[in-house]
């Protein structure tokens, strides 16, 4: 389903999907004796849905900020090869674009995203440990800035922390120049 507000300053949209299937698989799983591999058929199960917002408003010409929160469930049963998997997702992105100094176009957000999972049943393929939740926060800043009416640079930079890495800092630098209406490089 997908329902969205009157167009205007103030934009917004909900959208939900939902799915569901059943089917068989052949898999081929190790074994210790020749012929190393044995074939078994496998029942799969699938299900879960998301539901997504979105909200935009529109603080003047060149500038407006958008807010869009997720989340997502996913199950999916497959005994033989891995047993039970549940999946959780709940992302919150924040965005706000504002004219700079000139004609320069800056943009800056933020960013979290929860994920937690589980998986169980007595498979082949086991997982350490078996339910678990991971994080990631981000910013970002980044600024275009034309110089003439073919050329421009692009500069920001993206930060992350996340939990298996920590923090991780992501610079970008980019140049465009356009020689004529239908290219650019």
């Amino acid at each position: 389903f997908r329902l969205d507000g009157a167009p205007g300053d103030e934009r917004w949209t909900i959208q939900g999907d939902i799915y569901n299937g059943i089917g068989d698989s052949e898999l081929l799983l190790p074994t210790g004796a020749a012929p190393f591999v044995t074939r078994q058929r496998d029942q799969l199960d699938v299900r879960g849905g998301n539901l997504v917002g979105r909200w935009t408003h529109t603080l003047g010409e060149a500038s407006e900020m958008g807010l869009q929160l997720t989340y997502d469930y996913g199950f999916r049963r497959q005994e033989e090869l891995f047993g039970t998997l549940r999946s959780n997702v709940l992302d919150f992105d924040f965005q706000h674009r504002l004219p700079g100094p000139g004609r320069t176009d800056l943009l800056w957000g933020v960013g979290y995203r929860l994920k937690a999972d589980e998986v169980s049943g007595p498979a082949p393929i086991a997982f350490a440990p078996s339910r678990r939740a991971t994080h990631l926060a981000t910013g970002f800043v980044q600024g275009d800035f034309p110089i003439g009416s073919r050329v421009g640079v692009t500069a920001g930079s993206k930060i992350d922390h996340n939990s298996f890495t920590g923090i991780e800092v992501q610079p970008n630098l980019r140049f465009l120049w356009v020689p004529g209406v239908r290219h650019a490089l």
